[in-house]
């Protein structure tokens, strides 16, 4: 069933940006990505972490991953705890804080598994999943088992009726104040199933079939919705999600996002971009505050503009007036006041009155660099 499908061809991607080392990555093989509620894109690649602020890639080097060698500093997860620290999981077996307050790595614990995957609750508490099955929590220096299972723990979320979801060898809730993990019966059996995707608000299944179904999860019992069919490479493409919690994943070159009801609400062509995703390997999507699409590859980072709008706004006399510039890169709300980066290197700071709408003062600030603290 297709509600409100929109298919993109060629002449709509004309924003499409590709980085690199070139532009300052650490390395090209891009395995996590995270958006903090700064608005700043943290990065997980084959050799370290960096921070991309909408004009630069600054990399944050620590002892720790310094000591490890090759893939071993991979970072595989990136978490943010409650008072905006960055939280980073390696294929060595590194957890590790970076305090953003202070401006340095501040905490570390070392594993002798490698992490898939980190979480952290309303509670402030890190929850750690592992590539040997180890379910856990992250007090202090200290880590507490809390169940082993015998696959990876793959991902960990926090449900909208609190509880805690997990993905191993099947879906399981974990009750916090009883210490206990109760298989969900009313999915699909893990051996029909390729691939999982947890949000809060749904349960997205890759079926050996080649079909997607949805279970939404507003209330305790998952709710099933339909299924749709698509031939899904999960070996080849992860998936991701949007900021309303739809799923965004690639399929015979096309990028798909199914809402939480298994409809189809919009179909990407990939072959027609210049710098085509199609036989790239993609480790990672995210759909940021502003709606851009980050896509994490083997090769390298694609940002995917998909909302090509011309920013208007009201001037203290009612008049209606384009802002210096269409090609937006980075966008950033913060109280009254929105900071916009554009294609030109130029950073513009608009105030504006927050009953009315109308803009105060429009200022733009040259082309130069910046370095990021």
């Amino acid at each position: 069933m297709l509600c409100n499908l929109t298919i993109h061809a060629q002449t709509y991607w004309d924003n499409i940006d590709f980085y690199t080392t070139k532009d300052g990555l650490p390395n090209n093989s891009i395995l996590s990505l995270h958006q903090d509620r700064k608005g700043f894109l943290w990065i997980g690649t084959f050799n370290g972490l960096c921070r991309y602020d909408g004009r630069e890639f600054k990399t944050y080097t620590d002892a720790f991953l310094s000591k490890e060698k090759n893939w071993i500093a991979s970072v595989n997860c990136i978490t943010e705890d409650n008072s905006g620290n960055i939280w980073i999981g390696t294929r060595g077996g590194l957890i590790a804080r970076f305090n953003v307050q202070k401006h340095k790595w501040d905490k570390h614990h070392k594993s002798a598994q490698t992490i898939t995957t980190l979480y952290c609750d309303g509670q402030n508490t890190i929850w750690v999943g592992t590539a040997k099955g180890q379910f856990g929590s992250l007090t202090g220096d200290s880590f507490t088992l809390k169940q082993q299972f015998t696959k990876p723990v793959t991902q960990i979320i926090e449900s909208q009726t609190n509880a805690l979801m997990l993905n191993s060898t099947g879906i399981y809730t974990y009750n916090i104040i009883k210490n206990t993990t109760t298989l969900l019966n009313s999915i699909p059996a893990y051996h029909q199933l390729e691939d999982v995707a947890l949000h809060p608000k749904c349960l997205y299944f890759f079926k050996i079939d080649k079909t997607v179904s949805t279970y939404t999860l507003t209330e305790k019992t998952p709710r099933k919705n339909q299924s749709i069919a698509i031939q899904h490479n999960i070996f080849k493409s992860k998936s991701g999600f949007t900021k309303t919690g739809n799923l965004l994943f690639e399929a015979e070159n096309r990028l798909y996002e199914i809402n939480t009801e298994a409809n189809v609400v919009d179909i990407t062509d990939l072959n027609p971009v210049t710098l085509s995703l199609k036989n790239q390997y993609i480790n990672f999507i995210l759909e940021d505050y502003s709606g851009l699409i980050w896509i994490g590859t083997n090769t390298g980072l694609f940002k995917i503009n998909k909302n090509n709008i011309q920013f208007k706004n009201k001037t203290t006399n009612n008049s209606l007036q384009k802002i210096k510039h269409n090609y937006i890169r980075a966008l950033h709300n913060q109280n009254n006041t929105l900071w916009l980066g554009t294609k030109e290197g130029e950073l513009g700071k608009l105030v504006f009155d927050t009953v009315s709408g109308t803009t105060i003062s429009q200022t733009w600030f040259p082309a130069k660099r910046i370095n990021a603290t």
